[in-house]
């Protein structure tokens, strides 16, 4: 989860792919990591999605904007609907992005410290 883990990343994958990471949960005392993380992967060259299920929030990466809105589903699913799909995308009213969360580098673990603050 550091910048430079980020930038790697991108050398491994093909052009129009996307990578996703479970990040944390958007409880609004707990949202500085996730914020951090969403600003690493930026910092490592990433378009960033942010999107969540009932309980967590996860972080969409890839090279270019995605089209969140036409996104569908196209293979037969129990749970997921293109309409549950699109609306992952808009995170809750209490969800405000932290810009001024730290960039997490190998010098500074500065999200270490975010997670390890809130226990």
């Amino acid at each position: 989860y550091t910048k430079t883990f980020y930038r790697l990343l991108r050398n491994v994958l093909r052009k129009g792919g996307v990578a996703i990471t479970e990040a944390a949960t958007l409880n609004p005392l707990e949202q500085r990591p996730f914020w951090s993380l969403v600003k690493t992967q930026r910092a490592g060259g990433w378009v960033v999605t942010p999107y969540v299920d009932a309980t967590m929030a996860y972080t969409l990466m890839s090279f270019q904007p995605l089209l969140t809105h036409s996104l569908t589903v196209r293979v037969p699913t129990r749970h997921l609907t293109t309409a549950l799909l699109r609306s992952s995308f808009h995170l809750p009213a209490d969800a405000k992005p932290q810009w001024d969360a730290p960039v997490n580098t190998m010098e500074t673990h500065a999200l270490l410290g975010l997670v390890l603050a809130l226990r």
